[in-house]
Formats: C-alpha cells, sequence, structure tokens
C-alpha cells in the first residue's frame, strides 16, 4: 500500500461504517414499527463514491402489503394489495400519500387523519350533473341538509310478456256454438276487428317472439225477417256485378232471384244459390226468425264489390263496398279469415299445430311447439272477438285484450284515480317540492297490444294545481317493444277527437241526413265527406277516414258509460298532429278533442304546480327522468318498477358510511346521499416515491407522475372500509440484519483503528 492509499482507505471505512450504523438504525426503526398501521419497511440503497466509499439512499418496501385488519371505525380505510393510496393535504395544501390511515371527521366536519394535520382528499358529488368532480378536495361532511326539491328521478322496469312453459306448448280451443268450422261466420264482432297471437319460446337460451296477427272480416251480410216480403214488396228492378280483386265473377239481375209475392227469405235463399253459382262463399244463418245472408270471395284477404243498381243493393241490403280492400292490412301483415277454417288454415301455415275435434264440428284445438307459450291480444272494438270465437285460457295460454278504448287523456279510461282500469303494474315514488313536502307520486303501466304498453305517471288530483288535469295525471308515455322484448322507442300520446256518444244500436245504423257534410284536415290533407254519397253511418265514415289519412287512426269506441252507444274515435299517429274537423256532420256529432294540451313522456321535462297545503306555495316542480334502455324490457318473468328521486327534507347528520370509497351522509330524514368519491394514487414506480418520516410519501421523479383513479379501475385495488393496514415489517429479517450488519461494523472498526496507528507512524516519521 503506498502512503497515498491510506487517507480513501480510511475514507472509505468511515463511510462504511457510517452505513452500517444507519442500517442498524433503519432496522431498529422497522422493528419498533411493526405495530403501527399501515408502516411500509424501510432499507438502504447503497452506491459506491469517490475513493471507493459509499453513500446512502433510504427507500421503503411500499408495495408489498400489511396485513388487512378488522376496525370499528367506518372512516378506517385500506387498500386490497397495497394497490394504490390515499391522497392528503396539509395545511399548506402540499400533497402527499398515505396507503391507509383513520380518517375521522374534526370538529370542522373535515375527514382528518388520526394523527392530525392531514386531510383525507376526495372528488365531490355535483347535484347537477349528477357526476364526481375530478378535483381534489378536503372531504367535508355537512351536518346539516337544507331540503332539496326533486329535479331528476332515475327510472327502470321490467314488463313481462309471458312465462316460457316447462313441459308443453300452450294449446286453446277455437269454439264457436252451432257453426261449423267451414261456414261463413256471423259474428257480433265488427268487421277488421282483430287479435294478435304471441309465441313466446326459447332459442339457445334466450327468449324469442314472434307475432301473428288474424283480422276478422271479407264477408258481406244482410239480415232480413225471414217471413217478410218487404224485398217483392218494393219490386225492385236492374242488376249489379260483382268485382273480386277488379275482376268481374258475373252479373245477378232482379228478375233472377226475385218474383212476385216471394218472402225475404225465399229471395235470400235465391240469392245465396247465384253467389254460389258465381264461385263465392255464402250460407244462411237462421237466428229467431231473423235470416242473415252472408257471402265472401273464396279467400276472405280478397277485396269484393257489388257494382250496379244502387236501389236494388239498398233493397237487399248489400253495401256496394261490401269488403275493404285488404291491401291496408296486408301491408302490416295481418291475415284475415271468414271462417273457423280458414282461420285455422292460416294458424297451420304459420307453425301452429291445428286439430279438429271430431265429436264437433265447430271445434278446433291449436297447439304451439314443445317449451312455447302463447299470449292472444284482442285487438277488436269491444275486445269481444277472442270471447266470440270462444277462445278462453287454457294450458299455457293467456288471452289479453288489447285496450283500443284506452286514452290517458279521458279520466274515465286512463289508469290515474280511475278504479275501473286496473293497471298491470303499479308502484309509488316520491317526489319533493321546493319547500321539502313530500308527495306520493305513481307510475301505472297498462299493456295496450302486443308490444305497446301505457305507462302513466299521476298523483293525488287534490295535490296538483291543474285545472285540466282533475285526474291528478302528469305524464303518459306510450312504450314500444320489439318481438325479442328490446324497447324501440318513448313517445307521448297523441289527441284523439271524439264525436258525442250516439244513441245508435249498432255502428252500421244510419247517422245524419243526406247532404251532411263531413271535412277533416290533418297535417296538409283534407278531405270533405257527404252524408249519402261518401258514408251513411259511423262505419263507413271511420272506413273512409283510415282510407285516405295514412297518418290517423279511425275507430269505433263502445260508450263505457252506456252500453248501448258507440263513439267516433280518430287519431292521430304522431303527438305533432292536430286534427281538426267542420261541417254540419261534425257538428251534429259533437266532434271534440280530449284535451288541449299533450302530456309530457318520459323523454320530456315534467313541470307540476302543486296547490299548496295550510298557506304554502311550493315552487313549480322541473323534473327530468333518466332510464338506460338495457334496464328495461318486456320479457322478464317478474314485472317490477324503480323511481329513484334525487330530492329530499331538510335533516341533520346520523352517520356516515363509506361503500369502495363513496363517502355516503346517512341523515335522519332516512336519506342516503353520495357526498364524495374517495379516488387511489397510482404511479409507475410505487417503490421510488420518496419516504417522509412520518409515514407518508411524496412524488418523485423516480416514481413517475402520480394519477388519480377510481377505486378498482386501471389496476387501482379495491377500497375497503372499516379496514386497517397493519405494517408490512418482518421481524425475523429485521433482526438477521442487525446481527449480520453488526459483525460487519466490528471488522471495518478493526480495519479503520490499524489504519489510524499507520497514519499516526507516517506522521511521526515525517515530523522526525
Amino acid at each position: 500500500m503506498s502512503t497515498y492509499d491510506i487517507p480513501s482507505g480510511m475514507a472509505a471505512s468511515l463511510l462504511g461504517m457510517k452505513y452500517m450504523e444507519d442500517k442498524i438504525s433503519i432496522c431498529a426503526q422497522n422493528i419498533s414499527n411493526i405495530d403501527t398501521k399501515g408502516f411500509k419497511e424501510k432499507y438502504l440503497i447503497s452506491t459506491e463514491a469517490l475513493y471507493g466509499g459509499v453513500y446512502e439512499q433510504p427507500n421503503a418496501r411500499i408495495s408489498d402489503s400489511g396485513t388487512i385488519e378488522i376496525h370499528n371505525s367506518q372512516t378506517a380505510l385500506a387498500v386490497t394489495d397495497s394497490s394504490g393510496m390515499f391522497a392528503v393535504k396539509n395545511i399548506s395544501g402540499e400533497l402527499f400519500y398515505t396507503p391507509t390511515g383513520n380518517f375521522p371527521l374534526n370538529k370542522n366536519s373535515i375527514m382528518e387523519l388520526q394523527s392530525g394535520g392531514y386531510f383525507l382528499q376526495g372528488w365531490k358529488y355535483d347535484e347537477d350533473t349528477q357526476k364526481y368532480t375530478r378535483t381534489l378536495s378536503d372531504i367535508k361532511v355537512d351536518n346539516d341538509i337544507k331540503s332539496k326539491p326533486t329535479d331528476s328521478i332515475l327510472t327502470n322496469f321490467k314488463l313481462s310478456n309471458n312465462s316460457i312453459a316447462e313441459s308443453v306448448g300452450g294449446t286453446f280451443t277455437i269454439n264457436v256454438n252451432n257453426t261449423d268450422s267451414s261456414e261463413l261466420l256471423n259474428l257480433d264482432s265488427f268487421s277488421h276487428n282483430s287479435f294478435y297471437i304471441d309465441t313466446l319460446k326459447e332459442v339457445d337460451g334466450i327468449s324469442k317472439t314472434e307475432t301473428l296477427k288474424f283480422l276478422f272480416g271479407g264477408i258481406s251480410k244482410t239480415t232480413k225477417d225471414g217471413s217478410s216480403s218487404s224485398i217483392s214488396t218494393a219490386s225492385p228492378t236492374g242488376s249489379f256485378d260483382i268485382i273480386v280483386e277488379g275482376l268481374s265473377l258475373g252479373k245477378i239481375t232482379a228478375s233472377e232471384i226475385i218474383s212476385s209475392g216471394d218472402n225475404d227469405q225465399q229471395v235470400l235463399t235465391k240469392l245465396q244459390n247465384k253467389f254460389k253459382s258465381l264461385g263465392l262463399r255464402s250460407d244462411i244463418i237462421t237466428s229467431n226468425n231473423n235470416k242473415t245472408l252472408l257471402v265472401a270471395p273464396n279467400n276472405a284477404n280478397n277485396s269484393m264489390k257489388f257494382v250496379g243498381n244502387e236501389n236494388l243493393l239498398s233493397i237487399i241490403g248489400l253495401s256496394p263496398e261490401s269488403t275493404i280492400d285488404y291491401a291496408n292490412y296486408s301491408n302490416q301483415n295481418y291475415y284475415r279469415f271468414a271462417s273457423v277454417k280458414e282461420l285455422a288454415s292460416l294458424m297451420k301455415a304459420n307453425g301452429l299445430d291445428v286439430n279438429y275435434n271430431p265429436s264437433s264440428k265447430s271445434q278446433v284445438v291449436v297447439s304451439a311447439l314443445k317449451n312455447c307459450s302463447l299470449t292472444l291480444c284482442d285487438n277488436s272494438v269491444n275486445g269481444n272477438l277472442l270471447y266470440d270465437l270462444g277462445i278462453v285460457s287454457s294450458s299455457n295460454v293467456e288471452c289479453l285484450p288489447i285496450d283500443s278504448n284506452y286514452d290517458c287523456y279521458v279520466p274515465s279510461s286512463a289508469i290515474s284515480n280511475n278504479p275501473n282500469v286496473v293497471p298491470d303494474l303499479l308502484s309509488d315514488f316520491v317526489i319533493y317540492d321546493s319547500l321539502g313536502i313530500k308527495h306520493i307520486m305513481y307510475a301505472g303501466f297498462i299493456r295496450l297490444s302486443g308490444y305497446d304498453w301505457a305507462m302513466e305517471v299521476y298523483g293525488n288530483a287534490q295535490d296538483i294545481d291543474d285545472s285540466t288535469n282533475y285526474s291528478g295525471i302528469v305524464q303518459a308515455s306510450k312504450l314500444s317493444f320489439s318481438p325479442d322484448g328490446d324497447l324501440v322507442s318513448i313517445s307521448a300520446f297523441p289527441i284523439s277527437s271524439y264525436s258525442n256518444p250516439l244513441k245508435i244500436s249498432t255502428p252500421f245504423e244510419e247517422i245524419g241526413s243526406s247532404g251532411d257534410n263531413f271535412n277533416i284536415t290533418a297535417g296538409n290533407i283534407t278531405k270533405n265527406y257527404v252524408q249519402g254519397t261518401d258514408f251513411t253511418n259511423i262505419s263507413e265514415l271511420s272506413n273512409k277516414i283510415n282510407a285516405d289519412f295514412s297518418n290517423l287512426k279511425s275507430t269505433i269506441v263502445q260508450n263505457s258509460l252506456d252500453n248501448n252507444s258507440y263513439l267516433l274515435k280518430i287519431t292521430p299517429e304522431s303527438s305533432s298532429i292536430i286534427i281538426e274537423t267542420s261541417g254540419t256532420a261534425s257538428v251534429s256529432l259533437g266532434m271534440q278533442r280530449s284535451r288541449d294540451n299533450v302530456l309530457p313522456s318520459l323523454n320530456d321535462e315534467l313541470k307540476i304546480k302543486w296547490r299548496g297545503l295550510n298557506g304554502a306555495s311550493p315552487e313549480e316542480s322541473s323534473i327530468r327522468f333518466f332510464y338506460e334502455k338495457n334496464n328495461i324490457d318486456c320479457i322478464s318473468s317478474t314485472m317490477r318498477c324503480a323511481m329513484e328521486n334525487n330530492g329530499y327534507k331538510s335533516a341533520t347528520l346520523n352517520d356516515i358510511n363509506i361503500d369502495d370509497g363513496v363517502v355516503i351522509g346517512i341523515y335522519d330524514n332516512g336519506e342516503k346521499l353520495n357526498l364524495y368519491k374517495v379516488p387511489l394514487a397510482i404511479c409507475n414506480n410505487v417503490n421510488k416515491m420518496g419516504v417522509l418520516d412520518n409515514g407518508l410519501f411524496s412524488e418523485t421523479v423516480e416514481s413517475g407522475k402520480v394519477t388519480m383513479i377510481e377505486s378498482e379501475k386501471g389496476g387501482a385495488g379495491k377500497i375497503l372500509s372499516q379496514r386497517i393496514e397493519g405494517s408490512n415489517v418482518n421481524l425475523s429479517d429485521n433482526l438477521t440484519n442487525i446481527a449480520i450488519t453488526s459483525q460487519y461494523h466490528q471488522g471495518i472498526g478493526v480495519v479503520a483503528k490499524t489504519q489510524i496507528g499507520l497514519m499516526d507512524v507516517i506522521i511521526a516519521l515525517s515530523n522526525a
């Protein structure tokens, strides 16, 4: 060793001794903190320095987890697998991070680390946007909250089509009493009434719905007293042609079917035979002394007209426009039938199993496939077509009326506060006004058709200040679903126009006087109809309107308050279309709109004026409804509805709860309010973060930039409440390190002592 190596060797030895002493000190510190919650075991990193010495860089094993322990405080927080840390700030606003801690509310209601001086950071919940901000702030929990009026409602509901049959398919029986299945049907139901069959089956574990639509009609008929001679007595002359699908089948003259002295039964029998000779179906049905002649094309889907001497047709009782052109219905995929046999054939052609009862010519048993249920929905004017066909609920079959009489604008047919209308689903919820007063509201659902539902929102009629809304209804939505049960659209109901109740025995009874005119405008289309030329009864007028207006639906409704009267109902296809009627016939019918203003739907802002109680005058409520399409369907086995409002009355804090990082205030009014969300800090190299003596950590260049993210997102762990992380100190390793390091320290000390002695000799020789 040269004389020049001794000083550098001494320096290295002294630095080494210092490193060993610090290492022993850190191990001792680790052991002393073995019970300190959240303490991360420290260690030294040594690096070679000038002249072969070392310098020390303290670090901690931050990524190594301590044991997660149960704590009795709701504000004690820990993170699974040490995957993230909590952000805290000191009074000076400096940001630090800790893997765990108990953060009780201090005297200012701020969540503060129990050791003091550091405040937990979170993202505040913004009630206006219903989202959490992405700006860190102290978590301050209000002890008292003022009342908040409801301004948003989260809406989710599940509706039911029908349940899946477990073993056999759905089965029902068509049974028209005293009628052979091949005979033309003489039903009480009006021509062009219809019903749906929904077949619900499971395909690869998924419920699938297919819809078949059947339309009764294609028949012309006339009824006469069989013993009278009204036809021959009138001595009609002339003839008429029979036109089917635009082609003439032949001509019938008065002289062929009417002879002097014939009674009406004889005339009808001759006419029946003539119809059959021309290739038409024709039957005579006897009821008491009345004889009803029925005639139809061989295919009920074909149109049929009688063209010729209108006086002859009028005396016989046949309408020139005998059957409506089927094109209007075929475009909507309807199958028209005029007999049970024809209906059964259509069902069989569409995949249903059809069997005739051998002991009864009138009974037909219809079955679906295995594991397939059926829902039959009556779409007829009075909901009686299924009844007239003798169809009732049977094995795995549900028979439902499609409520064509439903109108949310008419109190007698709406759901709201109407004991005569029973909804398929009814759910209550709460709205708070500006004074914190709680109002009980209801959401009622009723099925309108195979895939259409009505949803009404209403409250106590005496609670809602709306003179035009005496039923308490504030919102109405038409819900349309796909065959698979998915929500397709939500729309407002259009406003219908109604006639006065008409005291007529059937919709085919003549109304008004010859020359009366009926003018109707919808959108940019205006039509004029004249009594005696275009119509004689409301059935004909309704058919004319449907043929001329693609944006209107005209129906005949039996008066719910008087079964012996009928109303003409005209409904636009959308709420934006306004119907205007005029003319002498309009006046005599008393046509008027059922309401002036369209009710909002779920998609619209809802405004409610409250009457106020005991002198209180709450402000008008403005409410928005929020929903997610995937939380709404009509194929659930159990129907349910959830309406969650964001309003509440004034209250005092009872407690706080923390659920996966969400700080929830629990108040004495029963409300549980989301106040803050606690995010987690992550960085590229957590073990390179700066280590502070108080158990906190800081961002460094080596650790990379700290990013705040939600719990269980982007690699962050789950935040656990009522949990605290213990230290990750390994007692055995630290004791071993102390023992080994002490031996090294002792050896380096001997070397250093020898080097000092040599230095003394060199100095003495140099001074000699």
